[in-house]
């Protein structure tokens, strides 16, 4: 009768322990969502920071660890909304977190979105940010994302080849660029061809009629977005 009843007592304790455990992860998954909500609606850097931090903590927690896709999102966004900073020091840690995702082994075996993403948005910024100026970078970072027809990237090579980073300006491949993100519904390359149609540029015979046309798709905010 006590065998029995010690077996009841390992069953009961079993259960609970498998309850408790999956309740601590429940918490934490809601927890963690919560912090995700908050920090998209944040008011300010200093907030938005806080609540980055904050969730960059949460996923140290061990029912975080394998979660891969949290962390390759994680470094993602932070490393994206640091390099708004005007921070000299943030901008370097917003390196930091954008390289863990472009060198990370196993999205390089596995490319998506976000790798390629983070590749476009580092490309922008060794282009934009004085502390980590870097026009060969630059370009090769946003190749890799304009070889997937990401339109942002699309775009911003036409930008780079229309100013002449690191080599002299080509405003026929810039046109070329801008006219291929225009079709893929990137806005902002919209605003670049009607320029080119004004003045004329990258064998773009100037056509006031088709310049206006191309500034009004620029002016719609969500398209390609």
């Amino acid at each position: 009768m006590k065998l029995y009843n010690l077996y009841k007592y390992k069953i009961f304790l079993y259960f609970l322990i498998c309850f408790l455990s999956f309740s601590n992860i429940s918490n934490s998954s809601e927890r963690l969502d919560s912090l995700w909500r908050s920090y998209y609606y944040c008011p300010n850097f200093d907030k938005c920071l806080d609540l980055i931090n904050k969730i960059e903590k949460e996923l140290e927690l061990p029912e975080f660890i394998n979660n891969y896709d949290e962390l390759d999102w994680l470094n993602y966004e932070k490393g994206s909304f640091l390099m708004s900073s005007l921070n000299d020091d943030d901008i370097l840690l917003a390196e930091e977190y954008l390289l863990k995702i472009i060198n990370n082994e196993r999205l390089i075996k596995n490319p998506n979105d976000l790798y390629y993403y983070a590749h476009v948005n580092l490309g922008w910024s060794y282009h934009t940010e004085k502390i980590i100026f870097n026009p060969k970078k630059a370009i090769k970072f946003m190749k890799i994302g304009a070889e997937q027809k990401i339109p942002e990237a699309i775009n911003n090579l036409g930008a780079f080849y229309e100013m002449g980073l690191r080599d002299k300006k080509n405003y026929k491949k810039a046109f070329e660029l801008y006219s291929e993100a225009s079709r893929l519904g990137q806005h902002y390359a919209h605003s670049n061809i009607g320029k080119f149609y004004i003045l004329g540029w990258g064998g773009a015979e100037k056509n006031y009629y088709k310049a206006i046309n191309h500034y009004k798709l620029s002016t719609i905010s969500n398209y390609g977005d």
